[in-house]
């Protein structure tokens, strides 16, 4: 039944992505930035297992293909990442990966050039050096534009992340000038959400419009821009199957006592549930049908 259902839907959103499942692969993270959304860090030891990944993805791919987000802690830490990034290029998965980019370079040497033909890797730099070394600590901007020159030749979408933490007229010129110089393809704008350790309580909305307004009026070279919005959300991860580094997989696509359809929330199960699959199946149906599919 549920293969069936998800066929017939073929779902695709306005940015062309299928269903997204985003993956937290640890918690553990070398940089310990006070405005984490995912309260990583040195201290964390959850992990998740490889050999319970790959049943799952393989499974899953019998229900059509899937947009895989991969983050952290810091992902390239994490001891299976080379088996999986071979394992989603054979299963033709889309994915993405998301670094601070330190003790990037060995882990990235030892993934077959191949495998970067399918994904996108994001780099997090979130202002010029100043600004970027007091949030994440001293010469973590010059480690990350290192890091970007090292991979650039191999990986096709390099995008990089920055968060609005601080007004763009102080450095987004110089920012972008550096982005596009690099070639990196995309700088992907992203508001704090509004509540939770990632967040800005002083800051309204529309003035993260106006500021994505000013970096669109700059972006004048061959780097692209674009902008995720979640200044009006208390999380980014209602609108997407999450897994976290502990097992516990939040699933959107349920509703409170059946009222409203067009308001779906998310409900945790684990993991290892032998029924996770139907379950993933129906809740991201659930989700697609009630029109509030946007990530």
């Amino acid at each position: 039944m549920f293969k069936n259902e998800l066929e017939l839907i073929h779902y695709r959103n306005h940015n062309d992505f299928p269903p997204t499942i985003c993956i937290q692969l640890l918690n553990w993270c070398n940089l310990n930035c006070n405005y984490c959304r995912s309260n990583s860090s040195s201290r964390m030891k959850d992990n998740l297992d490889f050999n319970t990944l790959k049943t799952l993805l393989t499974d899953l791919r019998q229900y059509d293909k899937w947009r895989i987000s991969l983050t952290g802690g810091e992902p390239f830490f994490w001891k299976d990442i080379r088996n999986l990034l071979i394992l989603l290029f054979e299963l033709d998965f889309d994915f993405s990966i998301t670094t601070n980019a330190f003790a990037s370079k060995n882990a990235f040497d030892s993934i077959p050039k191949y495998v970067w033909g399918k994904c996108t890797l994001y780099v997090s730099i979130d202002g010029i050096a100043e600004i970027h070394n007091n949030f994440r600590g001293k010469n973590s901007y010059e480690n990350a534009i290192e890091f970007i020159e090292y991979v650039k030749p191999d990986v096709k979408r390099l995008f990089v992340n920055t968060v609005l933490f601080t007004n763009p007229k102080l450095w987004g010129l110089d920012l972008y000038k550096t982005l596009n110089k690099l070639k990196v393809t995309n700088w992907t704008i992203i508001s704090p959400v509004k509540q939770g350790r990632w967040h800005q309580e002083v800051t309204l909305e529309q003035s993260y419009l106006e500021q994505y307004d000013y970096i669109k009026s700059i972006a004048n070279g061959s780097t692209t821009t674009s902008f995720l919005n979640f200044a009006n959300t208390d999380s980014i991860i209602t609108d997407i199957v999450f897994i976290d580094s502990d097992a516990t997989v939040r699933l959107p696509g349920y509703f409170e006592n059946n009222l409203d359809r067009n308001k779906p929330i998310s409900k945790e199960v684990d993991l290892n549930d032998k029924e996770i699959i139907p379950k993933i199946i129906e809740s991201v149906n659930n989700f697609i049908l009630s029109e509030n599919y946007i990530l």
